[in-house]
């Protein structure tokens, strides 16, 4: 909690920093701002719940053929590459490009829930649990696990993990979906019956995540054991 209440007192003063800044000043540190601006600036092109669930709804067909083929995810998550020891192996998936490949999209999917889980159980906040589990304490790394925050609160109403596969291809998008959309992402889910495929899978695939999910973490748990 005191860490938390740090980062929030941080973030103030900072405020009040630049809101103070004359137009000579804003000028003069105009370069250091500019990145901040830009970040801001791409995530305020946002997407409302249905634009969201339509671009998952057009990657179900490829999320649905890839986990009847492979049938047994579990070779995926036994021969990834975890990278280096000198780094939590889970910092080898949570960001980069992860193109149209159904593979990455599960081990990126598996590491951010893993991380966002293990926040909630510390009761702790993000970059000090970057911080501390030797993971990149990047903003990049920072907002995507923050986002990743979103599909966790679908979880428990939609009845179980597997709303993870289903969002897998389209979690990047997360970064233009605002926080009051989760609430109608869920309601379209539960009650529209244009999205009553991805419904029923998200529970139907659950029990198979919940898999993943433990085989993983026993994966990351070894390798930072070893490391």
């Amino acid at each position: 909690m005191y860490q938390a209440t740090s980062r929030h007192e941080e973030i103030l003063r900072a405020l009040e920093i630049a809101s103070s800044l004359t137009d000579d000043e804003l000028r003069e540190y105009e370069e250091d701002i500019r990145p901040a601006h830009q970040r801001l600036s791409r995530r305020s092109r946002s997407l409302d719940a249905m634009a969201f669930l339509n671009k998952a709804l057009e990657w179900f067909p490829i999320v649905e053929a890839f986990l009847h083929d492979q049938g047994d995810l579990t070779p995926i998550i036994l021969r990834a590459d975890y990278g280096s020891s000198d780094t939590n192996p889970a910092s080898a998936f949570i960001t980069g490009s992860t193109g149209n490949d159904p593979q990455k999209w599960l081990l990126r999917a598996l590491a951010r829930r893993s991380i966002v889980r293990s926040i909630y159980e510390q009761q702790t906040n993000i970059m000090a649990f970057l911080r501390a589990n030797r993971l990149p304490s990047t903003t990049t790394v920072a907002n995507s696990i923050g986002d990743s925050k979103k599909p966790d609160q679908l979880e428990q109403p939609l009845g179980g993990s597997g709303i993870w596969l289903i969002l897998m291809p389209v979690l990047s998008l997360f970064t233009h979906v605002p926080q009051t959309e989760i609430t109608a992402i869920l309601e379209l889910l539960l009650y529209n019956e244009r999205f009553h495929s991805l419904r029923r899978a998200a529970l139907t695939w659950s029990r198979c995540f919940d898999r993943c999910q433990a085989l993983f973490d026993l994966q990351i748990r070894r390798r930072n054991t070893l490391g």
